[in-house]
């Protein structure tokens, strides 16, 4: 057990024994060599179960409980917490609703880039983070690779990986990772020919199988009725076609620019790789340097 995973429980514990909350929102181990689930633990032995480590990527605010009854603390890195400030901010979730266990994160490894790395995830068996390195354990044998060489693209364009929390509790502070970021990762879009960038938007989106796995990852899609469901006009198709599939993305995109916090959980959501995040990356971006905004960046309240 890793020293965060063992401070996440302690705390946790501590949190529920002492009633100052009703249950933590947190991390433990899926099924799969890689896979982390979002866990709420209500007592103090269910907080035995919570974990830390470089695959606790999914955003847990789209996990919050929003209908639970008492507070909540919640396992926040960077992303997450930038999420949380929209959140507050859209009035979804209220300050009192709350505790936060902040956590400087050092980035998230890419489990599809270990699967290609190690020869198919069929072969993963298990994997270990280890002095920088990754340790996958393979049917024929154990493989090291360079932890540096699989992060997550979004972790390595990450502007701010701790939580700005000045009054309850952070495990760690990795302050100088965010501030040293350099990385901005592609920039898809950025074509003055419109029919240039409409040849990027539909080689980029082709593969879409509208199973909208990327809407439902999403921290911000938490509409009680997406418009994918209830439209029904003749000026906008939902069908699985090159239209359909411009028309959803395009809104979609429109729906969480300004809100967005380029967590990266519809790209880890989508089966087939598609770089989802860049469309609303690019009206991020025309924000920012028209308004000044980051979302989650100035938490407002």
């Amino acid at each position: 057990m890793n020293d965060i995973t063992e401070k996440i429980r302690t705390k946790s514990k501590a949190l529920l024994e002492e009633k100052q909350v009703e249950a933590v929102l947190g991390f433990c181990k899926g099924t799969l060599p890689m896979a982390r689930r979002p866990f709420l633990a209500r007592t103090p032995e269910q907080a035995e179960l919570l974990c830390w480590d470089e695959f606790c990527s999914m955003n847990l605010i789209n996990f919050f409980p929003v209908d639970f009854k008492g507070k909540v603390a919640v396992v926040v890195k960077g992303c997450d917490w930038r999420n949380l400030v929209v959140h507050q901010l859209e009035g979804r979730i209220k300050e009192s609703d709350y505790l936060t266990i902040g956590i400087g994160c050092d980035g998230m490894l890419d489990s599809e880039k270990i699967c290609q790395a190690a020869g198919g995830g069929e072969r993963v068996l298990d994997v270990v983070c280890k002095d920088a390195k990754v340790l996958v354990q393979t049917i024929e044998g154990e493989l090291s690779f360079l932890q540096k060489d699989l992060y997550r693209q979004v972790c390595l364009e990450c502007p701010m990986s701790t939580p700005l929390i000045e009054d309850e509790w952070i495990i760690q502070s990795n302050e100088n990772r965010s501030k040293n970021c350099q990385d901005e990762g592609v920039d898809l879009f950025n074509s003055s020919d419109p029919t240039e960038r409409q040849n990027q938007l539909q080689e980029t989106f082709k593969h879409c199988l509208m199973c909208f796995a990327c809407r439902d990852a999403c921290p911000l899609c938490y509409c009680d009725h997406c418009f994918v469901d209830t439209e029904k006009s003749i000026w906008l198709s939902t069908q699985p076609v090159q239209d359909g599939i411009l028309d959803f993305h395009f809104f979609r995109a429109h729906h969480i620019a300004g809100r967005c916090t380029s967590c990266g959980a519809c790209e880890s959501a989508c089966p087939v790789n598609i770089p989802v995040r860049q469309l609303v990356k690019k009206l991020n971006t025309e924000i920012e340097q028209s308004t000044g905004y980051i979302p989650g960046m100035d938490t407002g309240i």
